[in-house]
């Protein structure tokens, strides 16, 4: 049997989650904000030394190679970091659902209901199983529409005696 450290708060361990996430989104997104402005800079000073070439040709082409270079790389940086920023805010949006589901405030939370007939199931209805403030939609934290019809298929599903027991043992365990 495995037991959770003294003193161990979950709500305190998501909201850290969290808010590592969201300084992390912020960081990234000043980040992203100071590539852009670069990103602008060089594009500004290549269409100057692009009249230098091709206008005065005052400069050589090598310099105009340069500066496409240098954009390509704050334009890649710049896509990296973006990245970064937003896989950041899904996760603090990933916490922040977490501590809805442990505060009971799961009912204001999306419901990405299946679309499944529960009329004739024998107890779907009687234990509000599928919809809003149900079994479903306390435990959903599938991301997509087939991992939630899994979800809404096995709550509905009637298991066998010997699973039963088995999944009885394993939550006793």
């Amino acid at each position: 049997m495995t037991s959770d450290p003294p003193g161990w708060d979950p709500e305190a361990a998501y909201r850290s989650a969290r808010d590592a996430r969201a300084e992390a989104a912020d960081r990234g997104e000043r980040r992203a904000a100071w590539v852009s402005h670069a990103r602008l800079a060089v594009f500004v000073a290549g269409v100057a030394v692009a009249f230098l070439v091709f206008g005065r040709e005052a400069l050589s082409g090598g310099w105009l190679g340069a500066l496409a270079i240098a954009f390509m790389v704050l334009v890649m940086l710049h896509d990296r970091i973006l990245r970064g920023a937003a896989l950041a805010r899904r996760a603090q949006a990933f916490f922040e659902t977490g501590l809805a589901r442990l505060s009971g405030r799961f009912v204001d939370l999306p419901c990405g209901d299946p679309e499944r007939d529960t009329s004739q199931h024998p107890y779907a209805d009687d234990l509000d199983c599928l919809g809003r403030g149900s079994l479903f939609h306390r435990i959903d934290t599938a991301r997509t529409r087939v991992g939630q019809g899994v979800l809404a298929d096995w709550l509905l599903a009637g298991a066998t005696p010997e699973t039963v027991r088995a999944r009885q043992a394993a939550v006793a365990d």
